[in-house]
Formats: C-alpha cells, sequence, structure tokens
C-alpha cells in the first residue's frame, strides 16, 4: 500500500457545497451558521430535530444532518429570491457612492468653506 503524503499549501483539498442556486428546488432553505463567518447553505423538503441530530430531506434522500449545538435558520424558499455575488457587491458600491455623496452634501451645508483672513480677523481657527 503506499503511503499518501498530506498536500501543503494551495494544493490542499477544500470542502465545498454545491451553490444553492444550483441544487434542486425544494420547500425550503437550510441555512447553517458554521463558524468564523461561514455558512452553508441547502434546499430541503423535510426537517427532523432531534435531541443530539438534525437531519434535513429533499424527498427521501439525506441532505444533511448536524448537530443541533450549531445556529441554524429554515426560510420558506417563496420568501426569498437569489441573487448572484457580483449584483450584490454592485449594489453596495452604489449605495456606499450614495452616502458618500450625502455626506459630502451635508458637510457643505453645515459646514460652510469660506476663507477666512487672519489679518484682519482675531480669534483661533478650525
Amino acid at each position: 500500500m503506499a503511503i499518501v503524503e498530506d498536500r501543503v499549501g494551495l494544493d490542499r483539498s477544500v470542502l465545498s457545497y454545491i451553490d444553492v442556486g444550483l441544487q434542486p428546488q425544494a420547500k425550503y432553505y437550510l441555512v447553517i451558521d458554521e463558524g468564523m463567518g461561514q455558512k452553508a447553505l441547502f434546499t430541503v423538503d423535510n426537517l427532523i430535530v432531534a435531541e443530539y441530530e438534525i437531519a434535513a430531506y429533499r424527498g427521501a434522500t439525506t441532505v444533511v444532518r448536524f448537530s443541533p449545538q450549531l445556529s441554524w435558520r429554515l426560510i420558506t424558499s417563496d420568501a426569498v429570491y437569489l441573487q448572484d455575488s457580483k449584483t450584490v457587491y454592485e449594489r453596495e458600491i452604489t449605495e456606499q457612492k450614495e452616502l458618500h455623496d450625502l455626506t459630502k452634501a451635508l458637510r457643505e451645508r453645515l459646514v460652510p468653506t469660506t476663507e477666512i483672513e487672519p489679518e484682519t480677523t482675531p480669534g483661533q481657527y478650525i
């Protein structure tokens, strides 16, 4: 039997889930918080919550089993719509630009930018 060496760096394997947009349609979206900001997303039809395990099914097929100690949410699929990451990032960029422009306009209105002549006006200046 050949000895398999541990891979390092970029050659290491990463467990990735199938994008929820590519999974078969189902009644619910199951969101499982795996920690450190990582979330697993699954389409499921049924969820069985037991004392030591939660099991999610799509039809008769088991999709995932996980610990009830993990944070999770079940969302009806009729209550959401899916967007790709590019759309979300573009919307965030637009919102940030609008907020920047509003802040700039408020500053110009509240703090006038008049020139002060230090020779003619005594005192301290901002």
